[in-house]
């Protein structure tokens, strides 16, 4: 009776555990950014390549003349402008981020709210593994920040894991049993 109730929650346990998914964002990954201007098929600057951690990716004196920072956190890329700037009327005037070792980009949403901190305007395009961001038709001011969010597909746990915590749970009620 004690087993069974063991092995139910040894089994519970093991579900729970291998069910879950792994780490599933962008930290950790090898990010490859280029600035383009006047068009997507000209590139501006770069390419500059970073691990995204928790610190700036690309801090102002990394870009040419652009008038502001490019920050990669797990789950977001924030443009902050530390100038006050108007980014024109062209084709494309912004970045190209081609993510390598992160899962692939399921979604990504424009965060939106208070104008004074809050750019508007600008776009994005997405693939996989690739994100477009152009700043073409904003006027920032100094501190305001562009924030797209980024949502990676969850990265489910390999087989393996499910086999090593079978073979420890079967060890384990073998060993109860003797």
């Amino acid at each position: 009776m004690k087993n069974k109730k063991l092995a139910r929650r040894l089994m519970g346990l093991l579900v729970a555990l291998c069910a879950s998914s792994a780490h599933a964002g962008l930290l950790g990954s090898t990010a490859t950014i280029t600035g383009h201007f006047p068009n997507l098929s000209t590139v501006f600057f770069g390419p500059l390549i970073t691990t995204v951690s928790a610190a700036i990716e690309v801090p102002a004196s990394g870009f040419s003349s652009h008038s502001g920072h490019l920050n990669i956190t797990d789950t977001q890329i924030i443009w902050h402008a530390e100038l006050n700037a108007f980014y024109g009327s062209l084709p494309f005037n912004g970045f190209r981020i081609l993510f390598s070792g992160a899962p692939p980009i399921t979604s990504v949403t424009l965060t939106t709210g208070d104008p004074a901190r809050i750019l508007a305007g600008g776009s994005f395009v997405f693939t996989g593994n690739e994100v477009l961001l152009n700043l073409t038709g904003i006027s920032a001011q100094n501190g305001q920040e562009l924030i797209l969010n980024i949502n990676p597909s969850p990265v489910p746990l390999p087989p393996a894991a499910w086999l090593l915590g079978s073979a420890l749970a079967g060890l384990g009620l073998k060993r109860r049993a003797v």
